[in-house]
């Protein structure tokens, strides 16, 4: 029995911080979420908890209704998801606890995007 070496032992890349900030930003000012829809989808997030909210936060930005913590989770709900499941309302909340107010995500959608790709690059190695 040969043992694996260390290397592919290691988790992912990810950029949950950046994720973090994405979410919490939206749910603050709900008019970033037009910088994220332009190139993030929830897949892209690392995260199974921050792809939930933020599928929500695309739906109900997709009907035109307020982004906040209550409304995200009755979106989950809608969607399929189980908020419950996650924390529910309090960790959707948390996630503008200790974030400065942002006027521009863009860079944070960036590092999202990247990490993903290298995701998608780690993936394909590993098939091969």
């Amino acid at each position: 029995m040969t043992s694996q070496p260390h290397f592919l032992e290691r988790p992912l890349p990810s950029a949950p911080d950046a994720e973090r900030l994405i979410l919490g930003a939206v749910l603050v000012d709900n008019a970033l979420i037009a910088q994220a829809a332009e190139s993030l989808r929830p897949e892209h997030f690392y995260s199974p908890l921050h792809r939930q909210v933020y599928a929500a936060m695309l739906s109900l930005f997709g009907k035109s209704e307020k982004i906040d913590p209550i409304l995200v989770g009755a979106e989950m709900r809608l969607l399929g998801f189980e908020p419950d499941s996650i924390g529910g309302v309090a960790t959707i909340t948390n996630l503008t606890y200790g974030l400065p107010r942002f006027e521009d995500i863009s860079a944070h959608v960036d590092l999202v995007l990247e990490k993903h790709r290298l995701r998608e690059l780690v993936k394909a190695c590993g098939e091969i």
